[in-house]
């Protein structure tokens, strides 16, 4: 895993033991490790991230909100790569 990658997972990690680990707080750091995870060719491993802050950010703050909006254009672009 790129140095990136790993700093963004102990982000990850230092946001849910603050926020706990669902809180919409942990988006930003959630999103840059699926970005680092894509961009190093660990595409599945991003698609399983972003599946999952997706589903954390409708819940809490629905399908309307602008954060969920962009996970779910993340997720898209993504799972696209997946299957290339």
């Amino acid at each position: 895993m790129p140095a990136a990658a790993e700093r963004c997972r102990l982000l990850v990690l230092q946001a849910q033991r603050a926020f706990g680990p669902r809180h919409p707080a942990t988006a930003r750091p959630r999103r840059s490790l699926a970005r680092w995870l894509g961009m190093s060719r660990a595409v599945p491993d991003a698609v399983a991230v972003l599946d999952e802050l997706h589903r954390d950010l409708l819940a809490a703050l629905g399908p309307d909100d602008p954060q969920t909006a962009a996970v779910s254009r993340d997720l898209s672009y993504w799972s696209q790569h997946a299957l290339r």
